[in-house]
């Protein structure tokens, strides 16, 4: 539990810290800083029943479910618990599309 509050704090630093204009441009790092793969695993392959993956899905399906979460239009199953993260709370359109680019080329 520790090592994980230890990823947690860093990966908000680095978001902190980040320029933003190039973390958007660079979905794979968002994903990591967002804090994404903890639960839905460093590739978007998860490990756990109760996250869906993320690998491979369509980029405009993912655009739209990640933007859902973050503006509580969608609000079922761990979307509550996505949008409490308080890296995934970072997220906005630009980091979304970005995120959903990068996981939609994941095999």
């Amino acid at each position: 539990m520790k090592k994980l509050a230890k990823l947690i704090v860093a990966s908000a630093m680095v978001v902190g810290f980040a320029v933003p204009s190039v973390m958007a441009a660079d979905g794979k790092a968002l994903y990591e800083a967002n804090g994404c793969a903890t639960c839905h695993g460093p590739d978007g392959k998860s490990k756990m029943p109760t996250y869906p993956n993320l690998a491979g899905q369509k980029k405009k399906y993912l655009e739209t479910q990640i933007m859902d979460i973050m503006s509580g239009k969608r609000s079922n199953g761990m979307a509550a618990a996505m949008k409490a993260n308080p890296l995934a709370a970072k997220t906005d359109k630009d980091a979304a599309k970005a995120i959903a680019k990068y996981l939609s080329k994941v095999n």
